[in-house]
């Protein structure tokens, strides 16, 4: 599927479901303002890692995604867990190739799309 360049990555958490557009809008807020880290991200048919980080986003999962074109930056917010919380996933990318890329495989599999790997 491949590897993008984030410039910021950072993981946010709701407890509500009626909680979670709010507390989106907040996390995109703080990435808009966040210093740029470089981090690479890699998807494959089932998850998108992050370098350095232990926490993933399980595609499944997924419950909800937004984008903020002007800044390059994409929040996922998945389902509510067993442990009683949902994450929110903020990535600011480096370039709008990164940036479409990310989002179109994302929304695809929200949407219910299936994508095969590249040969």
């Amino acid at each position: 599927m491949g590897e993008y360049r984030l410039t910021h990555f950072h993981i946010g958490k709701y407890k509500k479901e009626a909680n979670m557009n709010p507390q989106m809008t907040k996390e995109l807020q703080k990435a808009v303002k966040a210093k740029p880290k470089g981090v690479k991200s890699t998807i494959t048919n089932e998850k998108a890692v992050f370098q350095n980080e232990k926490e993933a986003i399980i595609l499944e999962n997924m419950a909800k995604i937004r984008k903020y074109t002007e800044e390059r930056i994409i929040a996922a917010a998945t389902k509510l867990g067993k442990k009683g919380f949902g994450q929110i996933f903020v990535m600011r990318f480096s370039n709008e190739e990164d940036f479409n890329g990310f989002y179109k495989i994302l929304n695809g599999h929200l949407s219910g799309e299936k994508w095969a790997e590249s040969p």
